[in-house]
């Protein structure tokens, strides 16, 4: 039974995954994720249900429109497996319930807003400004428990404590640097930075904020050491923060314990 629930996640996973596709492609253009229906960019040609299958599509047409064999992005199908990939593991790491739908609603928006920034450099306010009183509320209903990284049912106001303070900190973890040294940090890190504190809560959002600025100067150096980036160049930090979220979702007090423990 739980190798058909998993494949069943992982197929949510896959199709939130071809939607988040959607997403990633028309909403830093200002085009509406609704209509026209899903059609080849270079073609034109509106495609049909066999076009559509979230990764098995991609592989039965070898990375080319059906029509106009143009080539298909990797990215997408990049993001449903990976999207399908995350919903899984959290299933496995949570069971389905309450901390599995909020786990998952959270890597949607955090996968969406990682490959945006990567695509188009910026982290769209559409995303950002509805998710972060969204997050609040949902605060008021999980309140982090003791070891885990998400929310338990709580109606105490500690909930709500937790959130603001996990985004305020966020916020000017980020927004301090930001001011000093704006070529290498932009209003959206910032703000994506607040929204990751307002999800997790304080202090699980320390781990996330530890991991991103990891990662990210991890990556940033090894580019510098390739040659594929100079010192006045400056790379996403975006999917760094969504990926310090990501973590700190399943493991974020685990980790904020483990750093504790050396004291």
């Amino acid at each position: 039974m739980i190798y058909v629930l998993s494949f069943f996640i992982f197929l949510i996973g896959i199709t939130v995954g071809s939607f988040l596709n959607v997403v990633i492609d028309r909403l830093p253009a200002g085009q509406s994720i609704i209509t026209p229906p899903s059609h080849c960019p270079h073609c034109q040609q509106r495609l049909r249900r066999l076009d559509l299958i979230p990764v098995l599509s991609y592989l039965l047409l070898r990375g080319h429109c059906r029509y106009c064999h143009a080539p298909i992005p990797r990215y997408l199908p990049a993001i449903e497996a990976v999207t399908g990939v995350i919903f899984l593991l959290f299933f496995l790491k949570y069971d389905l319930g309450a901390l599995w739908i909020i786990s998952a609603l959270y890597s949607a928006i955090l996968i969406a807003l990682a490959a945006i920034d990567i695509k188009d450099g910026i982290i769209p306010n559409k995303i950002i400004y509805p998710v972060m009183p969204l997050a609040i509320i949902l605060s008021l209903i999980f309140l982090p428990p003791q070891g885990e990284g998400l929310f338990v049912s709580n109606l105490t106001l500690a909930a709500l404590y937790s959130s603001l303070l996990g985004g305020a900190i966020s916020f000017l973890i980020l927004f301090i640097p930001c001011l000093v040294y704006k070529e290498g940090m932009g209003w959206g890190d910032v703000k994506l930075a607040g929204l990751t504190g307002f999800m997790l809560g304080f202090p699980s959002s320390l781990a996330a904020i530890a991991i991103a600025l990891i990662s990210g100067g991890i990556m940033a150096v090894a580019l510098l050491l390739m040659g594929r980036k100079n010192r006045k160049q400056t790379i996403p930090f975006g999917p760094f923060l969504s990926l310090g979220a990501l973590a700190a979702l399943a493991w974020g007090q685990n980790i904020v314990n483990w750093y504790l423990g050396f004291f």
